[in-house]
C-alpha cells in the first residue's frame, strides 16, 4: 500500500513538472492586434494571463522585434481619454505618452502600447505593481505581479533566448 502510494505521488508529480516544462511554448497562441493610430491589423505570437478582478495582460511580439502590451483594466475608468500612463514594476517606472484608455465595455477598458526589449526584462524581474492614468492608481496584488512576472519570462526566454 504505502509503495502504490509513493508511486502514484511521484507520478504525479513527474507529470505535474513534464506539464509545466511544456506549458510555456504551448501558451503561445496566433492573434492578431490593431495599434491605435495605425490602420493595419498585425498578426503575431502572444501569451496573457488573467488577474484578479478580471484585469488581464497581453504580451505581444510581431516578427519578433516588435513588441506590444494590451492591458485590460476592471476599474478606474476614463473612457477615450488621451493621458500619461505610468506602468509600475516594484520601484521602476514606464512612462507612455499620448495614452489613450479605450472603451471595451462599460466594465472594461483598454490600453496597448509598444514596449523594447529592456523593459520586458524589467516586467520579467518585477511584474507589474501597479497603474496611474489621468491621476487614478490602480494596484495589483502580489500574486498578479507574480503571474505577470511568469508569463512574461516566458515571453522574454522564448524571444531571447535564457539570460
Amino acid at each position: 500500500m504505502k509503495f502504490k502510494f509513493l508511486f502514484l505521488f511521484i507520478l504525479f508529480f513527474l507529470l505535474n513538472v513534464k506539464a509545466q516544462e511544456i506549458t510555456c511554448e504551448n501558451s503561445f497562441t496566433r492573434d492578431t492586434i490593431s495599434i491605435p493610430g495605425q490602420t493595419e491589423v498585425m498578426e503575431g505570437e502572444a501569451l496573457k494571463t488573467v488577474l484578479k478582478k478580471l484585469s488581464e495582460v497581453q504580451l505581444y511580439a510581431i516578427n519578433r522585434n516588435k513588441y506590444y502590451v494590451r492591458l485590460y483594466v476592471t476599474e478606474n475608468f476614463y473612457f477615450n481619454k488621451v493621458d500619461v500612463l505610468e506602468v509600475e514594476s516594484g520601484s521602476k517606472s514606464y512612462y507612455v505618452k499620448n495614452c489613450k484608455q479605450h472603451k471595451i465595455s462599460k466594465t472594461m477598458g483598454m490600453y496597448v502600447f509598444e514596449v523594447q526589449k529592456n523593459y520586458l526584462g524589467t516586467l520579467r524581474d518585477e511584474g507589474i505593481t501597479g497603474l496611474i492614468f489621468a491621476g487614478a492608481e490602480t494596484k495589483f496584488t502580489k500574486s498578479d505581479a507574480q503571474h505577470i512576472k511568469k508569463i512574461t519570462r516566458c515571453f522574454y526566454e522564448t524571444m531571447f533566448g535564457k539570460k
